[in-house]
């Protein structure tokens, strides 16, 4: 599947975003409702914020060596 690129490169605030979200409200259900909400939604938003670091960070490694190995090629040109 293709995505845009300013969307491609906003993907990991995106689900950075989504696992606060999950926190915010399963923190607020959990206490006005049911403790399963609380359970569920802190679960469900850290895994969310941890699947974004993972994201920002694979893609930080990709671009630094890309950039590396780029700049090897140009010296080997030249």
């Amino acid at each position: 599947m293709w995505l845009p690129t300013p969307l491609y490169e906003k993907a990991p605030h995106y689900w950075l975003f989504l696992g606060l979200f999950l926190m915010v409200v399963g923190t607020y259900l959990g206490l006005e409702m049911d403790r399963t909400y609380l359970y569920v939604g802190v679960s469900a938003g850290l895994a969310c914020c941890g699947w974004s670091v993972r994201t920002y960070w694979q893609r930080s490694f990709n671009r630094e060596q890309a950039a590396q190995s780029a700049e090897a090629e140009s010296a080997e040109q030249a």
